[in-house]
């Protein structure tokens, strides 16, 4: 799988903004989601589903 850092202005409240930077990957859909096109992800003790629809467009379910 391959991913990348990309640059992301951090804000921290309303109308305020920090002078660094910071990178937030990024990965590309097909490689996380596999030939299938689904991926479970488990976050807090609950697991959640990213797929892709047929209109080719990303779903997140509980």
């Amino acid at each position: 799988m391959e991913s990348r850092q990309v640059p992301v202005s951090r804000t921290d409240g309303p109308g305020t903004e920090e002078s660094g930077v910071e990178s937030v990957r990024q990965v590309d859909a097909q490689a996380l989601l596999g030939a299938r096109g689904i991926l479970r992800i488990e976050h807090r003790g609950e697991v959640y589903t990213l797929r892709i629809t047929r209109n080719d467009r990303l779903i997140l379910t509980k």
